[in-house]
């Protein structure tokens, strides 16, 4: 009963994801107005705004205008949901679910913002600090010289990465928006799993590079890395120990 629930909340709260990615970039409030149909711009009334329900009673269509809408958004809503449980499965219902799923929410907007504008906002980035702050006051789920030193070296590193690349390069291969996210994840994570996350980041987007280059013959002009970075922040905050065990165990001589 309790994974339903948790389930139903992740809907929700992937449905309102999608406000907040949709609406932050250009500084317009997330409260009000209401939803509207972004091709005719008439409100979109309640039972229209059934997470993931709505648009297949609506077969992925306004009501309105007819016009097409985004897959994006019961996608969003869905896996935020299934991320949701997963995180539950995990920690059951404690203080640190609490932790997760805040921290599991910031990084699915600053992925998706960063997939669309190419941006990592410092609005967001900052509100995810502060909430670690707090959070950390009343769970104490890193100390605070650990979190202090993670936040210097995530941001430190990259920032030395983004100075080779331009130097290397010729041009801005690395955003200060990544240098702050991972200073901040720093915060989080410490220190050695910020640098774990951020090389899986790296990795992946690597692996996209090539494979887009095996596909289309092209490299795309620009790829965000924050969405890499994101699913690397977080599963290292989720299953951290597990992922160092395990590597710990692989380097072991047989």
């Amino acid at each position: 009963m309790v994974g339903f629930i948790i389930f139903i909340l992740g809907l929700s709260i992937g449905s309102f994801l999608n406000v907040v990615v949709y609406r932050l970039p250009g500084a317009k409030s997330l409260w009000s107005p209401g939803s509207t149909c972004t091709s005719c711009g008439k409100p979109i009334a309640f039972y229209d705004n059934i997470p993931v329900l709505s648009y297949l009673i609506l077969r992925g269509k306004c009501r309105h205008c007819r016009a097409p809408i985004s897959p994006r958004y019961p996608l969003v809503e869905l896996v935020t949901a299934l991320l949701f449980l997963i995180v539950y499965k995990h920690t059951g219902l404690s203080l640190y679910l609490l932790l997760y799923l805040t921290f599991l929410c910031f990084m699915i907007s600053i992925a998706l913002i960063d997939l669309e504008t190419g941006l990592i906002l410092d609005k967001q980035l900052l509100l995810l600090l502060l909430t670690g702050v707090v959070l950390n006051l009343y769970l104490s789920f890193i100390p605070w010289r650990a979190a202090l030193i993670g936040m210097a070296t995530g941001a430190g590193v990259m920032f030395f990465i983004a100075l080779l690349g331009k130097v290397m390069l010729k041009k801005e291969s690395l955003g200060l928006g990544d240098v702050k996210f991972a200073g901040v994840a720093g915060f989080f994570l410490g220190a050695l799993p910020t640098l774990a996350a951020s090389y899986i980041g790296f990795l992946l987007a690597f692996i996209i590079i090539l494979a887009a280059k095996a596909l289309h013959k092209t490299v795309p002009r620009h790829i965000p890395l924050g969405p890499f970075l994101a699913g690397g922040f977080f599963l290292f905050l989720l299953w951290g120990n597990e992922i160092g065990a395990l590597y710990i165990s692989l380097l072991q001589p047989r």
